[in-house]
């Protein structure tokens, strides 16, 4: 007996060494937990970053919760619904960082003298260099494609294609849209022209025009509600609404009623609007706000702006949301029937989650262009009474 346990013993020491060994070099299995990303050091107690935006309260406190959980950073917001220009004209240094829902506003503000620079930052980006300016003065956080919404009684894909075909005579009072002044029409119609020339996109406006079921009025939702009521076919939105809407008990059967169409397959791809951020010239918390940056640029905060926002990241290797993935797919699905199409797009969806990126076109138009063609297409519209007013 006694024996025995001096054996024991003297093994004791061998295979405490085999189990520390087995210890450092079998990592554990990441659990959820291991979404948080891990504390930058250097950054004291009570450190805060401060923002100057026009999105909403909803769509940033979850994720300025997060950035605080993973750096301990407080971010802290003045949300301006309307007057952001103005505001931050005249108040350029108010905040460490401007964020905005259409990025061609960055464009204006960079034009204007009125923002910041951090070279290393957007050197060291892990985004594609498409998604910053090319002087590195703002960067894009994800983007949404501007869709045709159709009919899913009335419309087959097969008869649309191109944004162009909305100018069609057999559409004629069939179509609804907002205002064709609101920034997310004049980035579109902007873009067009930057893409396929003034003479095509003028054509285009003008047919657009004479084919509106009504005046244009309300929002993007309210466009497709629309199309549910019967008072229209067809309509131009964002495509992250469908999403959304299906998580609303009152507005999921407007987006039941509908279909979403990726336009310009065969051509440049559909246009993409972008919401982006950007340095000020405030340099009090310059490394949190270039921390803030980072960290919206990252694993984390792109995959929540993906699945809960149903925007298309900008990070590579991060998931599309699967009702995403249930419309990107090629033009080839969209012209088959939506039962046929919804099995292929099965086989997609695989490919995508692992890539990370749709399988279909989408055109990244440089900003300082459609800037350039915004006036030009204020005047087309005022032409055409595009508003009715």
């Amino acid at each position: 007996m006694i024996k025995t346990f001096f054996l024991r013993l003297k093994w004791c020491p061998l295979l405490c060494m085999i189990l520390l060994c087995f210890s450092i070099s079998i990592p554990l299995s990441a659990g959820p937990e291991s979404k948080v990303e891990p504390k930058p050091k250097g950054f004291p107690k009570g450190s805060e970053v401060r923002v100057m935006t026009d999105r909403t309260s909803n769509h940033l406190q979850p994720l300025w919760a997060m950035f605080q959980e993973d750096t301990g950073i407080t971010v802290k917001s003045v949300y301006l619904k309307k007057g952001l220009v103005n505001r931050f004209r005249a108040r350029p240094r108010e905040a460490d960082l401007v964020l905005v829902k259409n990025i061609f506003l960055l464009e204006q503000f960079k034009q204007e003298g009125l923002l910041g620079l951090d070279a290393k930052l957007w050197k060291n980006s892990p985004v594609d260099k498409k998604y910053w300016d090319t002087a590195g003065k703002y960067t894009s956080l994800s983007s949404r494609g501007r869709v045709i919404y159709f009919n899913r009684k009335k419309v087959k894909p097969s008869q649309l294609d191109s944004y162009f075909d909305l100018a069609k005579p057999e559409w004629k009072g069939r179509i609804c849209i907002r205002s064709g002044y609101h920034n997310y029409n004049l980035s579109l119609f902007s873009q067009l022209a930057v893409v396929y020339g003034p003479k095509q996109t003028e054509k285009f406006i003008r047919g657009l025009a004479a084919n509106l079921a009504r005046a244009p009025k309300g929002n993007d939702r309210a466009q497709i509600k629309a199309i549910m009521q019967g008072k229209c076919d067809l309509a131009i939105a964002n495509h992250y609404y469908y999403g959304v809407m299906l998580g609303i008990p009152e507005q999921k059967p407007w987006a039941e009623a509908t279909r979403m169409f990726f336009p310009e397959q065969k051509a440049s791809g559909t246009v993409l609007l972008r919401s982006g951020v950007a340095l000020t010239q405030n340099q009090k918390r310059r490394a949190e706000a270039k921390a803030l940056i980072s960290w919206l640029q990252g694993p984390r905060a792109q995959g929540w702006i993906s699945g809960k926002l149903y925007s298309f990241p900008v990070l590579k290797g991060v998931a599309i949301s699967g009702v995403n993935q249930d419309f990107t797919v090629n033009v080839a699905f969209n012209k088959q029937s939506y039962k046929r199409r919804k099995l292929a797009s099965k086989k997609v969806a695989s490919i995508e989650k692992k890539s990370g990126k749709a399988m279909f076109k989408t055109h990244v138009v440089p900003l300082s262009s459609v800037l350039e063609k915004r006036k030009w297409v204020m005047k087309v519209l005022n032409d055409v009474n595009f508003d009715r007013n």
